[in-house]
């Protein structure tokens, strides 16, 4: 097995024995690259969740070269990872939770729990994106585009006439067009579909806060 070490590749005969028994490994693991093995890899589309211990043993795990520099020079081991694809994207998500170096392995009901969580986030994410393609605003017209933008964007009426060279009547007039549209009866309750419609962030409502929400796909964690 040959991974990349910055510039280096590295040659890890342990873990390429490992997944040629266990190919489902490269879904965990992206980087790895297979230098003596043809096969084709599973594919990340599907909805996938493994643990660790289920596809290479323990003593395998220990003595594994990529093994000691990704994961114990980190202080992690034992994992969860669950892949959920996202078909209106194109692609697919990965969550990842792991456990300290040498601590206990996950269970079956824990892996059942990151299953259930990560299908849900993945089930609201396509939701919003559903949402977003044949919401009120999907139809509207250029300058009623520009205007919703601009609200969305933080600006007020008078700055919105200055911007696209408008009279604060046509504004307004603008703006309760657009009330209409998106079923809302203030500029505050524009401003929440606004958000809506920008953030598409896997959430459970009341969990985390906004600026909690705003990382990348791909993500690890660590579960004591």
């Amino acid at each position: 097995m040959r991974y990349a070490d910055g510039a280096e590749m590295v040659n890890d005969h342990v873990l390429s024995a490992a997944v040629r028994r266990r190919p489902e490994l490269r879904i965990a693991y992206p980087m790895l690259r297979v230098a003596d093995w043809q096969g084709m890899s599973p594919s990340p589309l599907q909805p996938t969740l493994m643990m660790r211990q289920h596809l290479i043993k323990d003593d395998d795990w220990y003595h594994s070269q990529f093994v000691m520099e990704q994961h114990a020079a980190g202080g992690t081991d034992h994992w969860v990872c669950s892949t959920q694809p996202l078909p209106l994207h194109g692609g697919f998500d990965q969550l990842t939770v792991l456990r300290p170096w040498r601590s206990k392995a996950f269970g079956v009901r824990e892996k059942e729990l990151v299953g259930f969580f990560h299908e849900e986030l993945a089930r609201l994410w396509s939701a919003q994106v559903t949402r977003r393609r044949v919401g009120p605003e999907a139809d509207l017209s250029p300058r009623l585009r520009q205007v919703l933008d601009c609200f969305c964007s933080g600006c007020a009426e008078k700055e919105i006439a200055i911007k696209l060279g408008l009279s604060r009547q046509t504004v307004h007039a603008y703006a309760k067009a657009l009330y209409r549209r998106m079923n809302v009866n203030s500029r505050a309750e524009l401003l929440v579909g606004c958000a809506s419609r920008y953030d598409f962030t896997p959430r459970l409502r009341g969990l985390a806060s906004s600026a909690d929400l705003k990382r990348p796909s791909g993500r690890s964690s660590a579960l004591n």
